[in-house]
This record gives C-alpha cells, structure tokens and sequence, in this order.
C-alpha cells in the first residue's frame, strides 16, 4: 500500500470522527478516482460469489470434533483445517483433522504453521506492556521448540 493510499484511509477515518469502518472505506472508494478503488471487486456478481466462497470457509471452520490427544485426553479442535500447501493454487482447500495430524509430513505442516501464528501474535503486540510477559514467555518457547529441533536434526558433513 502506498503513503498515499494510506493517507486516503487516514482521511475517511478522520471525517468518521476517527474510526475507520470498512462501510466507509468501500463508499469511498466506489468513486473509480479514489487510490483504493483497484483493491475492490465492483462486479457485483463476481463480488456475490467471492463472499459466498467466504461464507462456505467460515462454516468448514466452525465445525468441531473431539479426538485424543497424544496423552489419551479429549479435546475439541476443528474437524478440517487447511495446510499452508493446501492454499496454494486454485481457491485452496481443507483437510480432515485425523488425516493431517495422524501423517507425520501433514502435522508437522500443522506444527509449523502454530508456530508461524504464534509468532505474529508476538510481533503484533509485543509493544504493550500489558502482555509483556507472555509475549516474552511466547518468544522464548518458539526459540526453545525451534534449538530442541535443530538438535534433532541429522547434521551432514
């Protein structure tokens, strides 16, 4: 995104008393002169069809199951999930729980992902104080799993 763009953003977020909604932001950008007008689809039936796309994600995620865990202990996660490999190419897909995290390849796709998350979740609010020391606790877990890994690994000479 460009500083101009951005100083698009800050100036909708301005006239709306300093909170910037997505409602606004696409009225403003309908005019086919606003810098953030490319970032929408405004044919209103590829547009229907995309969200649709969105809607049917959001119920493949909400759907639970209970398995056992490693230690034999029940726990509810998502039934399908969706591996980084899996959203590359044509509209991305899911997989079903049992069959990722019971393949080594898939759930170590799966591990390396919640790694990835954890630490956005670092990066994004590490500058609060609030949550200091759980990001630093976060931080210094991810870099422990990632020295216990390396040890594991086979070093060639």
């Amino acid at each position: 995104m460009t500083p101009e763009q951005i100083d698009e953003l800050e100036l909708i977020r301005h006239d709306h008393g300093g909170v910037l909604q997505p409602q606004h932001v696409i009225e403003h950008a309908r005019d086919s002169e606003s810098l953030l007008h490319g970032y929408f689809e405004w044919s209103d039936s590829r547009a229907a069809n995309e969200y649709r796309v969105f809607q049917a994600r959001e119920v493949i995620r909400r759907v639970r199951v209970t398995i056992l865990n490693r230690d034999q202990i029940e726990v509810k996660v998502r039934k399908y999930i969706s591996l980084a490999t899996d959203r590359v190419g044509s509209g991305g897909g899911y997989r079903e729980v049992r069959d990722v995290i019971e393949i080594d390849e898939r759930r170590q796709q799966m591990i390396e992902t919640a790694y990835r998350e954890l630490k956005n979740f670092v990066d994004r609010y590490k500058d609060l104080s609030e949550l200091g020391e759980l990001t630093e606790s976060i931080r210094e877990f991810i870099e422990a799993s990632v020295d216990q890994v390396n040890r594991q690994m086979p070093h060639i000479t």
